[in-house]
């Protein structure tokens, strides 16, 4: 989480109104606004975020939780909170008739040149609410959803307000960052340096190496020492392109600029 003083040098340099700084603020010193509960079809619960220093609630494990992974591993995610507070939505119904709302978006999102509100649904429930509520729910000519109504709340404050579908969702990176957090999570030591220095020798000798040749040809180290240096960055994996537990198919290179030789 941002410290005091650099959470003002953001708010300065993005520049926000004095009413979405202070909305922010009393986000940031305020616990969720509602307990989130399971639903039919959805499993609730709660993500230990090592980013956040607390847990986090989520409903769905296809919506919530997903984007949650995302936030946890993104570095140009600063912060981020479940259940902000309800916003006031206003906006014509199908027939016509203007209705205001109270909705309680999933996120706030503070991001290194943004911050703003995330509400994650399903593809198939967006499509069926966009037949309900056209003038809340539009889908783009790119196919990505937008919430009028949310936009016009969030603008004047400085904020974004998005709407995520499942159908953005990068599922061979969320497999891939699951698999990888509890190399993160789990107390070890420090992997020694001959160990990693072998290793990435043996990757650099052989660009686009495959995980499993990797794992096979080791001198030095085990499997899980290669899972460690990948996690932390010390080995560069494309992690959108196929799953680590298919070792045969992924690519490993010493570092990302090393991908491209």
């Amino acid at each position: 989480m941002l410290h005091e003083d650099t959470f003002e040098v953001w708010c300065q340099k993005l520049a926000l109104p004095q009413q979405g700084k202070a909305l922010i603020c009393q986000i940031r010193s305020s616990p969720p606004s509602r307990l989130v509960r399971s639903a039919a079809g959805n499993v609730s619960g709660r993500y230990p975020s090592q980013k956040m220093g607390c847990t986090i609630q989520f409903e769905s494990h296809r919506g919530e939780l997903a984007a949650i992974y995302q936030f946890e591993h993104d570095p140009a995610v600063l912060e981020f909170y479940d259940q902000p507070g309800p916003i006031k939505l206003v906006y014509p119904s199908k027939k016509g008739k203007q209705v205001g709302v109270l909705h309680t978006p999933d996120f706030l999102v503070l991001r290194e040149d943004s911050c703003g509100w995330i509400e994650c649904k399903m593809e198939e429930h967006l499509v069926q609410l966009a037949e309900q509520m056209p003038h809340r729910y539009v889908r783009n000519t790119d196919g990505s959803w937008s919430c009028p109504p949310g936009e016009a709340w969030a603008e004047p404050l400085g904020l974004f307000y998005r709407l995520q579908s499942s159908a953005q969702i990068d599922w061979v990176y969320q497999r891939n960052l699951r698999f990888l957090e509890d190399y993160l999570r789990v107390s070890r030591p420090s992997l020694e340096a001959n160990v990693a220095d072998a290793i990435r020798t043996l990757v650099m000798r052989r660009p686009a190496l495959a995980l499993l040749a990797l794992l096979e040809g080791l001198q030095m180290g085990t499997a899980d020492d290669v899972y460690f240096l990948i996690a932390t960055d010390q080995l560069y994996v494309n992690l959108s392109q196929a799953p680590l537990a298919d070792p045969e198919q992924v690519q490993v290179f010493v570092d990302r600029a090393h991908r491209g030789l």
